[in-house]
C-alpha cells in the first residue's frame, strides 16, 4: 500500500517529490530549474516546513524561507551556514596535553587579571578573544617545538594544532573572562557595612552563585542549543575566526588569486589599531561626539537632553568603535534585533524619560537626569550607614528622621522596566512557546532537525542528572552561606528568589538573534549566563559550552 502525503515526513516527501520530476536541488540552479523547483516544491514551503527543518514553530525573521529545500545538510540560516561547517572528523585530536596546559593557563591568568583591574579605574577587560587570537601562535609553537614523546601513554605533540585543541583552549579561558558578581556582594559588605567575614563564606557564596547557572543552563541544552533555530550571533563571530585562522583557502586562483584570510584579519586589525589613536587619544571627543551642546554649551536643557555622558545623548554620535560595540557589535547582530533595541531605547529614553523629569515625576529633577547614583533628599550621595543598626539592620527610625532614597529619572525607569519585564516575558513565553519549550524537552540531539546537532549526536553528552547534582550542591552552599554566617537573609525568601530562578526566552532578545535576555539580573545579581560554540569540526570538540559567567562546562 503506498502511504499518503500526509503520512510521509517532510524529508521523505521532498525525496519523493524529486525522484518523480527528476529534479535535482541545488543552490546554484539557472532560472528554468528555479521556476520548476518553485512549482513543484511550493506546497513545502509553509508553516509545516519551517517547523519540520528548523524546530520553530514561531515566525523567524532570520530564516530563508526559499532556501528550505537546498539545505537538508546544512543549516537553513545564512549567517550560520557561512560561520559553521557541517562536516566533522572524528579522528582530530581535542584533549590533549598541550591543549591543557595552554587552556589552564588562560583559566589562571586572566580571572586574576580581571579581578585585579576590577576595582580600578579605568578599568581593563581582558576577553575570550585575547586568548582565543593568542593560542593560536601558542599552539602552532608547540606542535613545531615540543618533543613527541609520551606521558602516560599521552603524545605531548600529536601533531599539527588542531581547531578543536583551539576551542577547548578559548573555552577554558572564557571561564574567567568576567568577573563573578558575588565579588560585588563581599567588596560591598567590606566598604559599606564593615563586615569582613572569612575566606569560607566568600568561597561558598562565590561558588553558589556561578554554579547555580552552570547547573540550569546544563538542564536548558535541549531548548537553548539543540534547535536549528537556537542562533548565537556573537559565537559565530569566535566560529569564523576560528576558520579563518585554520583554514587555508584563498578567494580566485592562479594570477587572479585574493589575499588569504589571515592577511586580510592582519590588515583590519592593524587598520582598527591606528584608527583607535585619534578617539582614545589624541582626540577625544570623536567618542561622545555632542555637537548641539558645542552650540550652546551653557544651556542646562540642552545639555541635559543632548549631552553624551550625563544627558541622554540624543543626536550624539561616535566615531569610536568602542562606543559603538558597547552593547554588542552591529556586525554580529541581526538588523531586526538592532531595530528593536532602538525602538525601545527612541521610545522610553528620549521620549518618556523627559516627560519623567520635565514633569518632576518622584522628584527627579532636583537630580541630574541620567545617574546610577542614589541621593538622599539634600541631593547627596545617599549614606546608608546613618540608617543602619550595629548588626547592619534597617532602622526605620533613624530612615524616617534622615530621608527617602531618591533615584535618577533613567535609573529609576531602567529599574521599573526591568521588574516588569519579569512578568512579561514569562507571559509571552507561556502563551505563545509553550508547545515549542514541550516538544524540545522531549527530543534528544538525533531527533534535531539540524546537521549540527547531529554530528554531536555520535558523541555521548554528560547527562542531566550530573547537572541536576551540582544544583543540588549549588543550593547546599547557598543555605550554609546564609545560615552559618550571620547574613540576616531568611531561607523562605531564598527559596522564593529560587522559584524565578532564570526566565529563558530565547526569543526575546535586546542584542541578536535568540540570544536569552536576563530579566532577573536586578534579582540574582548574575548576567549573561551562555556561550555555546557550535563550528562542527569544533562542535566535536566541545559538545556543550555552557559558561555562566565563570562557570563553564566542557564536554569531550
Amino acid at each position: 500500500m503506498k502511504p499518503t502525503d500526509d503520512s510521509l515526513s517532510l524529508a521523505e516527501r521532498r525525496k519523493t517529490t524529486s525522484s518523480s520530476s527528476s529534479i535535482v536541488f541545488k543552490p546554484n540552479e539557472d532560472a528554468d530549474i528555479d521556476r520548476e523547483r518553485t512549482a513543484v516544491m511550493g506546497e513545502f514551503e509553509g508553516k509545516d516546513a519551517v517547523e519540520d527543518i528548523t524546530g520553530a514553530e514561531f515566525d523567524d525573521p532570520n530564516l530563508d524561507v526559499s532556501a528550505l529545500g537546498d539545505y537538508e545538510e546544512d543549516s537553513p540560516y545564512p549567517e550560520v551556514r557561512a560561520a559553521v561547517a557541517n562536516t566533522d572528523d572524528p579522528s582530530m585530536p581535542v584533549s590533549t596535553i598541550r591543549a591543557w596546559v595552554i587552556g589552564l593557563a588562560w583559566a589562571i591568568l586572566i580571572p586574576g587579571l580581571n579581578q585585579f583591574f576590577f576595582f580600578r579605574y579605568p578599568s581593563v577587560i581582558i576577553g575570550p578573544l585575547v586568548a582565543q587570537l593568542l593560542s593560536y601562535p601558542l599552539g602552532r609553537a608547540a606542535a613545531a617545538i615540543v618533543p613527541d614523546i609520551s606521558i602516560f601513554g599521552a603524545s605531548l605533540n600529536p601533531g599539527p594544532f588542531t581547531i578543536k585543541e583551539h576551542v577547548l583552549i578559548t573555552v577554558m579561558a572564557s571561564v574567567g573572562s568576567v568577573s563573578s558578581y558575588a565579588t560585588d556582594i563581599v567588596a560591598v559588605q567590606r566598604v559599606f557595612y564593615n563586615q569582613r567575614w572569612s575566606f569560607g563564606y566568600q568561597w561558598l557564596i562565590v561558588m553558589a552563585t556561578q554554579l547555580l547557572g552552570f547547573s540550569v543552563g546544563g538542564v536548558a541544552r535541549r531548548f537553548l542549543v539543540a534547535p536549528p533555530s537556537m542562533i548565537w550571533p556573537s559565537n559565530l563571530v569566535y566560529c569564523a575566526l576560528f576558520n579563518t585562522l585554520h583554514s587555508q583557502q584563498v578567494s580566485g586562483a592562479g594570477s587572479r588569486a585574493g589575499i588569504s584570510r589571515e592577511r586580510f584579519f592582519v590588515y583590519a586589525c592593524l587598520g582598527s589599531f591606528l584608527w583607535y589613536f585619534f578617539p582614545g587619544y589624541l582626540f577625544k571627543s570623536l567618542s561622545y561626539f555632542s555637537w548641539v551642546c558645542w552650540i550652546v554649551p551653557k544651556n542646562v536643557a540642552v545639555n541635559q537632553l543632548f549631552g553624551a555622558v550625563h544627558g541622554l545623548g540624543i543626536a550624539a554620535f561616535t566615531f569610536d568603535w568602542a562606543q559603538i560595540a558597547y552593547i554588542g557589535s552591529p556586525l554580529a547582530t541581526p538588523w531586526w534585533a538592532e531595530a528593536n533595541v532602538a525602538a525601545g531605547f527612541f521610545l522610553f529614553f528620549w521620549i518618556v524619560v523627559p516627560i519623567i523629569y520635565f514633569t518632576n515625576t518622584w522628584d527627579t529633577k532636583y537630580f541630574p537626569i541620567s545617574t546610577i547614583i542614589s541621593y538622599d533628599h539634600f541631593g547627596k550621595p545617599y549614606n546608608v550607614t546613618r540608617v543602619l543598626n550595629l548588626d547592619a539592620t534597617l532602622n526605620m527610625e533613624e530612615y524616617k528622621k534622615y530621608s527617602p532614597l531618591f533615584l535618577s529619572a533613567t535609573f529609576a525607569f531602567s529599574y521599573g522596566t526591568s521588574f516588569a519585564g519579569i512578568t512579561s516575558v514569562l507571559v509571552h513565553s507561556l502563551l505563545y512557546f509553550r508547545k515549542q519549550i514541550w516538544t524540545q524537552a522531549r527530543k534528544s540531539l538525533a531527533e534535531q532537525p539540524d546537521v549540527h546537532a547531529r554530528l554531536m549526536a555520535k558523541y555521548k553528552g554528560v547527562p542531566d542528572w550530573w547537572y541536576g547534582m551540582v544544583f543540588v550542591v549549588t543550593i547546599t552552599f547557598s543555605i550554609v552561606s546564609l545560615q552559618v554566617w550571620d547574613t540576616k537573609f531568611p531561607i523562605y525568601a531564598f527559596v522564593g528568589l529560587g522559584s524565578s530562578i532564570r526566565i529563558y526566552d530565547p526569543h526575546w532578545d535586546d542584542h541578536g538573534h535568540n540570544e536569552p535576555k536576563d530579566w532577573s539580573e536586578h534579582l540574582f545579581g548574575i548576567d549573561h549566563w551562555v556561550l555555546v560554540a557550535r563550528t562542527s569540526d569544533c562542535d566535536v570538540a566541545v559538545q556543550d559550552v555552557w559558561a555562566y559567567n565563570d562557570a563553564a562546562s566542557v564536554d569531550i
